[in-house]
């Protein structure tokens, strides 16, 4: 239809082609609506702000992990946030938001947004992780494990005010840190945290649909719709594996380590 139209011209458009043209629209544009209401916020926005880096491969080396780590040690919350996003392979809208509540001992459960496609569900977190969060537990200013870093009296606060939101902020920083240490680093940005995550745990031999089922994403196929098994036990063992080899990764000195290769 639009193919006929177009060949007529503009001028030539009936009312009714015009309704159609309009209808079409409209209907395309609440497609593209549920379908980023459907997935993390954090990931639609980086679809929105940066088209040309959907399909990113990019991962942190060993080496630029163990420049990460160093370079936290000065960032505060934000420092600590970014180690929590690799520990546990997370989006970053999920860890920023982590509330005090959603922890029960060592399991961290995970909240679920509307008409999110689903996530990780409930972690049991590693050693590491637990030690980032009893670090947080000492300097708690609110009911969110990664607080923000300053008060303010707006009038309106926003769903999850109270948490860490300047991430831009927070990656510059670190980012200088990062660059004093060893320079021309190349550009990383925080999701480039859970493709490496998920990278590191291949590496650490984690079955690939266990690290899937650690990211949160759906199992397709019949096994994604048959199988019920809630995976905890599992899923557990695959952050200890991991948080194990960034361990090693951390131990290790700079020119013994064999990079982390990129798919």
């Amino acid at each position: 239809m639009e193919r006929e139209q177009a060949a007529r011209g503009v001028q030539s458009l009936r009312q009714s082609d015009c309704m159609e043209i309009v209808e079409n629209l409209l209907r395309r544009l609440k497609e593209l609506d549920q379908e980023l209401a459907a997935r993390n916020s954090d990931e639609a926005m980086a679809r929105i702000e940066s088209p040309s880096e959907r399909a990113r491969d990019r991962i942190l080396s060993d080496e630029e992990i163990r420049v990460m780590f160093r370079a936290c040690e000065g960032q505060g919350v934000f420092g600590s946030f970014v180690k929590m996003l690799l520990f546990t392979a997370q989006r970053r809208t999920k860890v920023a938001t982590m509330q005090w509540e959603d922890l029960a001992g060592e399991v961290w459960t995970i909240a679920t947004e509307d008409r999110e496609k689903g996530n990780a569900q409930r972690l049991k977190l590693p050693k590491p992780a637990l030690a980032i969060i009893d670090a947080q537990r000492e300097m708690r200013t609110n009911g969110y494990v990664f607080p923000a870093s300053f008060k303010t009296s707006r009038a309106d606060p926003s769903r999850h005010y109270g948490s860490f939101s300047a991430f831009g902020d927070g990656k510059a920083a670190l980012d200088k840190g990062m660059a004093e240490i060893v320079p021309n680093i190349p550009r990383w940005t925080l999701h480039d945290l859970r493709r490496t995550a998920r990278s590191l745990m291949s590496r650490a031999r984690v079955r690939p649909e266990i690290a899937e089922r650690v990211l949160g994403h759906a199992i397709p196929g019949v096994q994604g719709v048959y199988d019920r098994h809630a995976y905890d036990l599992e899923r557990a063992q695959a952050l200890t594996a991991l948080a194990a080899l960034i361990g090693r990764i951390l131990d290790r000195k700079s020119g013994n380590v064999v990079p982390l290769r990129r798919a």
